[in-house]
């Protein structure tokens, strides 16, 4: 059947194109406020794998979110679509699996979607059926449909596919979306995916016009004790045990709550909970619960936010939310409530906050959301849990791994404890993440694994990991740009960020002049850096490859020439700021304003190296090779070139001494040595200093101007 015939060339916005060979879908973002606005539709959110498919009437590819070709893992849908199209079509949708009741299950779709060998493929067609729930076209029939408006491209597609058995076009709600909201949380669905009907499809982008709100449930219980506390929360409790009553009156244990606490509602619990202590469990079955408790008659009743109910009955990432005078503890009924919409966002925040300047809250803010994950993490139980970030579940496991044996007086590191850092400073790391593409270091067993660089990955990824194709597509690369893609990669053995100077989001800060002017047409991934770097370290012949040698008169060195640096660099009228990287050296960075590409700012970088290492050429150089076989300082400005990687600021480092890169008032500089700062003492700092480096992007240099003096010869 011909475009015409069909409609599509008449559609607003659609455009003559060849249907592509690789796509990136557009993504989901969460909501910042309310989900219910008029001239939007609901979907269900299905738990499953984002999945393309290029389907022409004589073949059916496949995609992953990654555009990998997955084509081979489900023949059956393979098979099935080239029959129900009417035209060449790329459509986007999601396949899915069902549990024993008959709804969505990512845990059973995650049984086939490793596997490669036809036989275990083939068993896995009748064991595990799957189905493909459509939800847009992006292009029919010779026509791009990615500019037309959400409306019409729904209504081309009911046009361009027909149904099966496992191939489906996904309902949706209109205008209700409270009703959307519950009618898809009862029917076993993780929540809805809101999309404004006017939308254009943006690919690859995690755009505002799709929104998806996950569930969340709402439920009182009786404190039936509580855990003791460990490190900052000695004083005080880990976790509270929780329970209801049944049918028959008896105190059934529901699990434990240890997240949603800041430190106020500590003391509030504690003087809530000291006169309340007996010596007997209140529980009709003792928890089995491996740490010291304390038992407490039943008399306390809270709310709590859950994701659902484990199998053995238990709370699924519970958060504490506020206590219940109102309720009598005879009246907790064990019982399953309606699941209510939470923003995903919300976090729990003191009263004694309200009255902060703005900046001062937006710090605490982010101090307290991270506390409240790292507890989260330390209030788990055994090897594994499952982490609820902003509605994403990340499962963490191995978590009594020992990633960090004991040395000097640095005490052993566990995998718990590694992702308890990370969550510590997750706010002040994705800072500095956001947006970039990423080299990362890994080392799944720690200090005594193998350890290895990584861009890419081959194995699937959750749909909160982004990532982006570079290079027009050739290159794809990692990014890390929220809290759940944080605690993936570090379950995932990555112990190091390394991140570009450059976002991909976004073009020239210039809207106009001669530089920017003349690059209209350049591909602007990457092309125009946040920032003008200098990498000051000492080489030492002792060192390899995984060998760091700490010596202070080599560091005190490069503090020396660090010093020099600042001064041509105030000289220059530059702001510069300090950080350790976490080993030998120093990294100096000046934010600049993204008008000059990559290549020109390291001209730069060069010009000004040159200037200072020509004031001191017995103990400067900008030639490693020279670096390494002298007492001399390496100023390395190679870091400024495009695909070039720095460790980023509050980053660990995979070295025995357990150091992190850390942000530098200059007036520390030569004071405080980089192993005196650990993944132990850097939570602390932060909550002391906040983050120095918070307002770099208000003193952007324009370096254009100092080019074009160079150029000229001024």
């Amino acid at each position: 059947m011909s475009a015409d015939l069909l409609g599509i060339a008449g559609v607003a916005g659609a455009r003559r194109r060849t249907l592509p060979a690789k796509f990136v879908p557009m993504l989901a973002a969460l909501p910042e406020a309310d989900f219910l606005r008029p001239g939007w539709i609901y979907e269900p959110k299905m738990d499953g794998m984002r999945a393309l498919s290029l389907v022409t009437r004589e073949a059916c590819t496949l995609l992953s979110r990654r555009a990998l070709d997955i084509t081979h893992q489900y023949p059956s849908l393979a098979r099935a679509l080239p029959d129900m199209v009417a035209c060449d079509v790329l459509l986007d949708g999601e396949i899915v699996a069902l549990n024993e009741q008959g709804r969505p299950s990512f845990q059973h779709l995650q049984q086939r979607i490793n596997l490669i060998h036809a036989p275990d493929i083939i068993r896995a067609e009748t064991a595990i059926p799957v189905y493909y729930f459509v939800f847009d076209v992006l292009y029919a029939d010779g026509f791009d449909l990615c500019g037309a408006k959400l409306a019409d491209r729904k209504a081309v597609l009911a046009k361009v596919l027909t149904s099966s058995h496992n191939v489906n076009i996904l309902s949706f709600f209109k205008d209700d979306g409270m009703a959307a909201y519950q009618a898809c949380v009862e029917n076993g669905f993780e929540g809805i995916v809101a999309k404004r009907l006017d939308s254009i499809y943006e690919p690859g982008r995690r755009s505002p016009d799709w929104i998806k709100v996950k569930a969340q449930q709402t439920d009182e219980f009786v404190v039936g004790g509580f855990t003791q506390g460990q490190g900052s929360r000695a004083s005080a409790f880990g976790a509270l045990l929780l329970g209801s009553y049944d049918q028959s009156g008896h105190f059934i244990y529901c699990g434990s709550v240890g997240t949603g606490f800041d430190e106020r509602l500590l003391r509030e619990t504690m003087r809530r909970v000291e006169p309340l202590k007996q010596a007997k469990h209140p529980f009709l079955k003792r928890p089995d619960e491996k740490k010291i408790v304390t038992w407490l008659k039943p008399q306390v009743v809270v709310e709590v936010k859950f994701m659902d109910w484990t199998r053995d009955f238990h709370l699924r990432t519970p958060v504490f939310l506020r206590f219940r005078d109102d309720k009598d503890p005879q009246e907790v009924k064990l019982q399953r409530r309606g699941p209510e919409p939470v923003a995903p966002q919300s976090i729990v925040i003191a009263d004694k906050m309200s009255s902060l300047p703005a900046p001062e809250k937006k710090a605490h803010e982010h101090l307290s959301s991270a506390g409240d994950l790292a507890a989260q993490i330390a209030a788990s139980k055994g090897d594994k849990a499952d982490i609820i970030v902003e509605g994403d579940t990340v499962q963490l496991s191995h978590l009594d791994k020992i990633m960090w044996m004991n040395h000097g007086d640095l005490s052993k590191l566990t995998k718990r404890e590694f992702l308890i850092y990370i969550a510590s400073v997750s706010p002040f790391l994705l800072h500095y993440l956001k947006d970039r593409p990423l080299s990362v270091v890994r080392s799944p067993d720690g200090m005594k694994g193998k350890r290895f660089y990584q861009k890419h990955w081959n194995f699937p990824v959750p749909d909160f990991v982004e990532t982006i194709f570079l290079n027009d597509g050739a290159d794809e690369a990692a990014m890390c740009n929220n809290v759940a893609s944080l605690l993936w990669y570090a379950q995932h053995g990555v112990m190091e960020y390394h991140v570009w100077l450059s976002r991909i989001e976004g073009e020239s800060d210039a809207h106009g002049g001669t530089l920017a002017g003349a690059r209209e047409n350049q591909d602007s991934k990457g092309d125009y850096p946040d920032f003008l770097v200098f990498d000051v370290d000492c080489h030492s012949s002792e060192e390899g490859k995984d060998n760091r040698v700490y010596k202070k008169d080599s560091y005190l060195r490069a503090c020396e020439a660090a010093h020099w640096l600042k001064e041509a660099l105030v000289s220059a009228r530059l702001k510069p700021y300090l950080k350790t990287s976490g080993r030998n050296g120093l990294h100096v960075f000046v934010p600049i304003v993204r008008t000059l590409l990559h290549d020109e700012v390291r001209v730069l970088a060069e010009t000004i190296s040159r200037f200072v290492a020509g004031q001191h050429k017995d103990k400067i150089t900008l030639d490693a090779l020279s670096a390494k076989h002298s007492d001399k300082v390496l100023l390395d400005c190679s870091p400024n070139c495009k695909g070039k990687t720095l460790i980023a600021p509050y980053s660990p480092r995979l070295v025995q001494e357990q150091t992190v890169s850390m942000p530098l008032q200059w007036q520390e500089l030569g004071a405080i040595y980089p192993i005196d700062i650990t993944m132990s003492s850097a939570p602390d700092r932060l909550r002391k200093l906040g983050d120095l480096w918070a307002d770099c992007f208000e003193h952007k240099s324009h370096l254009e101007d100092m080019l074009q003096r160079k150029n000229r010869g001024i």
